[in-house]
């Protein structure tokens, strides 16, 4: 480290003690998962980082290191997180800091719960839709149209509106296709390949439904 004037900043700004916040609540979600055990040590660069000033990193070297290495680093760096003193200034900053870091971290878990909660709706709503499908495509590919009853195509209609609802992309052509290729099915017109073509169609659809079903046994 080339220490020119190793200090606590004269003017601790907004921005700074934002960016401390920020980097402090980052520590706790490293490549998508919840890493509380390296809060202590964001904390530490953190502070290092933007709150003193007066000196360059050499190749090779981090505020952290530093902190257990070097005495006046550490001496610095615990004037704002293991200070006595509560009438210090650098106390009050470190209070505020941590206070904005535990808000933040109540809302980004919050929101986590929330939107894993979605993404059970969703599959929920999927899944029922994959069953109705199934059905659907059983009926067709056996030219078994007689057996869409009202009630089927009700429930098919409600699982759609589910699915749309939900922002699954999937339109209304899409169906409407579907079901005009079922309703063009002729029995003296099919042929084994399309009906082999259609039963291979139910198999990869039972698959999603399968790993649905797994899905929610492991949980």
């Amino acid at each position: 480290m080339i220490k020119t004037n190793l200090r606590i900043k004269d003017n601790i700004s907004l921005t700074d003690q934002i960016m401390v916040i920020n980097d402090i609540v980052a520590a706790y979600f490293k490549n998508g998962d919840y890493t509380p055990y390296y809060a202590e040590m964001g904390e530490i660069i953190a502070v290092g980082t933007y709150l003193l000033e007066g000196y360059e990193l050499e190749e090779g070297e981090n505020i952290y290191t530093l902190y257990y290495t070097d005495s006046d680093v550490h001496k610095l760096i615990d004037m704002f997180i293991n200070n006595s003193n509560q009438k210090s200034q650098n106390v009050a900053v470190m209070k505020f800091i941590r206070e904005m870091v535990k808000d933040k971290l109540t809302f980004a878990k919050e929101r986590a719960v929330y939107s894993h909660r979605q993404m059970d709706e969703f599959f929920a709503t999927f899944n029922e839709f994959m069953n109705v499908i199934i059905d659907a495509f059983g009926n067709f590919a056996n030219l078994n149209l007689s057996a869409l009853s009202p009630e089927m195509i009700k429930n098919a209609q409600t699982v759609y509106q589910k699915m749309a609802d939900s922002g699954f992309k999937m339109t209304e052509d899409s169906i409407v296709n579907v079901i005009k290729e079922a309703a063009n099915f002729k029995p003296d017109e099919a042929s084994k390949e399309i009906i082999e073509a259609k039963n291979a169609e139910i198999r990869e659809l039972k698959k999603y439904k399968t790993l649905w079903e797994s899905r929610n046994t492991s949980k």
